[in-house]
This record gives structure tokens, C-alpha cells and sequence, in this order.
């Protein structure tokens, strides 16, 4: 039975192959061939199933080996289109790498022509377990895949994967093939040597492993911090230090506004507010959820990311429960940003009356976002800040309101920023985020009473 002090997530190699996988160091494997009958003349393609078993990742080279000779001893005539092939997973990441081997239209027909991997594997950190191959979940009820992800693993499941070891250190995989006639001119075929993912620990995946196991400690530990008199200090400071230095000069009434959605985000968590802004903004009620309890029919769990990564988490890192708001402040901090972005989107377009794009366009905007800020290659500029972070902060102001601050006049100050830097008539896009912002002051200004 899996060990319940740590994830286990689902066993996608053993469901694609039944079960059956060699290890080589960290990684699971199985091989196969497509097709399993091939004509000479014709591509076979060498499937290398490999399944990451921990949360690091892992550097895995694969070296291919084909037959020396054909069933008449002529040599050459097996072609791999590549001698070499590295693949970096991404922790609990799951995919194969496909080897097209060439057959020449002279090669002897044969019954079992043998394909040989050699795999080399290098984690890039020290390992944790996050999959054991000791059972086969129920993948419907476990994660979520994506359609053609579907697709992608049904076909595999009608492979016959081999898990023959071969080399002397059994580091090595072998599967055959059986060689036809030539029925004609070769086939062309545009196959090329490629990794392929399948599933990994980042994709957008339900959590309902984790969720079921850890939900207590949620409930318990996490929960109740999730009130502004305990976030917005730590999150206010490490909004100030992760947009330092970023090309844009961001001033203490913006880096408040971004603090204030980051902290709605969160306390929505424990509380939803009433009436919700738009339908989706329901996600993020945990507390909610752990009372009403989850879907029990195969649909995803559906959590913030936040939560979602504190999850995969609290097993390895006992500050999650031990210092709950110190996690969220740092260690969680970008993942509580991308769920800041999905939202301001959506209080910015309710209060504008305008579509901004779907939640799928915001999620990959929010992706891509926090990408840019951890490489750090790319200044950010007004329309960046201010659409939706700065916009949705102002937005939710008054709902996380905080003792002795005056939100009239830091909205005033604010107002008179984003005038000065009004952009010029022909940076479009600039303009338009400009007009938006001015629309969502005005907005404000008249919750506090001000006829416009």
C-alpha cells in the first residue's frame, strides 16, 4: 500500500503498460515498438515510456542500438535518426521519447529484429518519492488530462511494451520488431526524434490525492491564518522585494494594491464574500469546499493554486503548517500572484462591463507573467502593473479594509499617478490600459460618493 506521509501521484506508465515498468535509478521505463510489424524499406518507431518518480528533476539520456546486421549479415541496414537523446523531466513528469529507426528496402525479413536503449539517469537535486508503482489508481478519479492527452495515452495503451533488461549493469531496455517483405517504393515519413509529455506535477492537474489526505491540516492550520491582520504585512513586503529592480518605479500606493487583491485572494479562502463578483470567484472558498464537501464523481477538485501547490508541498515542507503565513508570503508567493492575476481579471471586466479574454487566456497571461518576473529578461512597464493587479486591488480596496489607513485619499494619490502617466495617443495598447484604469478610479471614487 502507498505510504500516506507522502504524495503519491498517479501511475500513468503503469496504466498505459498494466503495470509492467523496469527502474533505472529514479525513473520507471517500458519500451515498445510501432508498429510492431514493419515492411522493409519502411520507418519503425521506438517507444520509450519514462516516468519520473520524484519532485526534482531528472536528466535522462538515451542512447539507441540497433542490429549490427540483418538476417543475411549485411550491415547498415538499420538506421537510428539520432545517436544520442536528452530529455530533462520535470518532477513526477511523465512522456516518452520517440526514435524513428530507418529500415533499408534490402534488409532480410526477420521475426525478431531487437532495438536496444541504453538510459542514463542524472536527478539535478536530491530526491524525494512523490509515485509508487506499487498500485494503479483510478486515473478519472485522481487527475485531470487533457483531451488530447487522452488520446495520446489510449493509443499507447494498445502498444505491447516490453520491459526486457539487457546490458550488463541493467541500465539497458530491449523490445523487437518483426521485418516484412518490401511491399514497394519506402514510405516516407517526416517522424523525427522527439520528447513527448504526457503529465507532470505543473499541468493543470487535480489535486484530489493530496486533498483527501491533507485536508485536516488545511481545516486545522491553515484556514484560520488566512486573515489580513496576519497577511498584509509579510505580503506587502514581499511584493515591494519581488518588484524591485524590474524597470518600473513602483510606488507605496501600488505595491498596497496589489497586496490588498493578493490578501482578498487569500481570505477568500476561508471566507467567499457575498454576493460573489462573478461565478467563477467561488473557487476559491477552501473553507467552503472542506465544509461542503468535493466532487466524488471523477471531476477535478477545484482549488486556487495556491492551495493547489501547498498541497503538493506539506508533506516535504512542515513550514506549510507550521508557519503558514510565512509560506504564503515567500515560498507560495508567485502561486498566490497567479491566482491575484486570474482574479483582477475578473473584477476588472465586471466593473468595466468589457470581456478581457476567458479564464483560460488570463491563466496563460498569469503563466507567463510570473515567468517573466522570475527571469527577470524583461522590464515591466504602467500596463503590466496596473491591468489587473493595481486595477483589481483598487477594486476590492474597501472589502479588505485595514485599521487607521485612509482608502480616499490613497486612492486620490493613485488617481493623480496614473494621469501623469498618461501614455501617448499612438502606443495603442498602452492607451487602453490607461483608459481602463481611469474607468476603474472613477469607479471607486464613486463608492465613495462622488458624483462623477
Amino acid at each position: 500500500m502507498p505510504k500516506l506521509s507522502q504524495p503519491n501521484y498517479p501511475d500513468i506508465l503503469g496504466y498505459i503498460t498494466g503495470g509492467q515498468r523496469i527502474q533505472v535509478g529514479v525513473i520507471d521505463t517500458a519500451l515498445a515498438m510501432r508498429p510492431a510489424i514493419v515492411r522493409a524499406g519502411d520507418v519503425v518507431e521506438a517507444i520509450l515510456l519514462l516516468q519520473n518518480t520524484t519532485d526534482v528533476r531528472v536528466e535522462v539520456i538515451v542512447e539507441p542500438k540497433v542490429p549490427a546486421r540483418d538476417g543475411k549479415g549485411r550491415p547498415g541496414c538499420f538506421v537510428a535518426k539520432t545517436t544520442r537523446m536528452t530529455a530533462v523531466l520535470a518532477p513526477a513528469e511523465v512522456g516518452y521519447v520517440s526514435l524513428p529507426i530507418q529500415t533499408l528496402l534490402v534488409t532480410a525479413s526477420g521475426q525478431d529484429y531487437k532495438i536496444e536503449m541504453s538510459i542514463n539517469v542524472k536527478p539535478q537535486a536530491k530526491a524525494r518519492v512523490v509515485r509508487q508503482s506499487d498500485s494503479i489508481p483510478n486515473l478519472g478519479y485522481y487527475f485531470f488530462l487533457e483531451e488530447a492527452t487522452l488520446l495520446q495515452v489510449a493509443e499507447l495503451k494498445g502498444l505491447s511494451f516490453s520491459v526486457n533488461k539487457a546490458g550488463l549493469l541493467g541500465t539497458s531496455i530491449d523490445a523487437s520488431f518483426h521485418l516484412g517483405a518490401p511491399s514497394g517504393a519506402p514510405e516516407q515519413s517526416d517522424l523525427k526524434p522527439s520528447w513527448q509529455r504526457l503529465w507532470a506535477m505543473s499541468d493543470n492537474t487535480d489535486t484530489r490525492h493530496l486533498f483527501e489526505l491533507h485536508h485536516d491540516s488545511l481545516r486545522q492550520h491553515v484556514i484560520p491564518a488566512l486573515r489580513r491582520e496576519y497577511l498584509y504585512r509579510p505580503l506587502y513586503r514581499s511584493t515591494r522585494r519581488r518588484f524591485k529592480g524590474r524597470g518600473y518605479r513602483l510606488i507605496p500606493t501600488e505595491a498596497h494594491y496589489i497586496t490588498k487583491l493578493l490578501v482578498n485572494v487569500l481570505e477568500m479562502g476561508r471566507q467567499l464574500p457575498d454576493p460573489l463578483f462573478y461565478p467563477d470567484q467561488a473557487m476559491y472558498g477552501v473553507s467552503q469546499l472542506l465544509e461542503a464537501g468535493w466532487p466524488s464523481d471523477g471531476r477535478p477538485v477545484p482549488l486556487p493554486g495556491w492551495c493547489r501547490s501547498a498541497l503538493t508541498r506539506i508533506a516535504s515542507d512542515e513550514r506549510i503548517i507550521n508557519q503558514p503565513v510565512k509560506s504564503l508570503a515567500f515560498t507560495l508567493y508567485d502561486d498566490v500572484l497567479r491566482d491575484a492575476i486570474v482574479h483582477g481579471f475578473g473584477l476588472v471586466h465586471q466593473v468595466i462591463g468589457r470581456e478581457l479574454g476567458t479564464r483560460d487566456q488570463s491563466q496563460r497571461y498569469a503563466e507567463k507573467f510570473i515567468q517573466t518576473l522570475q527571469t527577470k529578461e524583461t522590464d515591466l512597464v504602467f500596463e503590466d502593473m496596473y491591468l489587473p493587479l493595481i486595477l483589481g486591488g483598487i477594486i476590492v480596496d474597501t472589502d479588505v479594509s485595514l485599521r487607521y489607513e485612509n482608502p480616499l485619499e490613497r486612492l486620490h494619490e493613485t488617481y493623480d499617478h496614473v494621469r501623469k502617466q498618461r501614455p501617448k495617443a499612438t502606443d495603442v495598447e498602452a492607451m487602453v490600459v490607461y483608459s481602463i484604469a481611469c474607468k476603474v478610479c472613477d469607479w471607486a471614487l464613486a463608492k465613495h460618493g462622488y458624483r462623477l
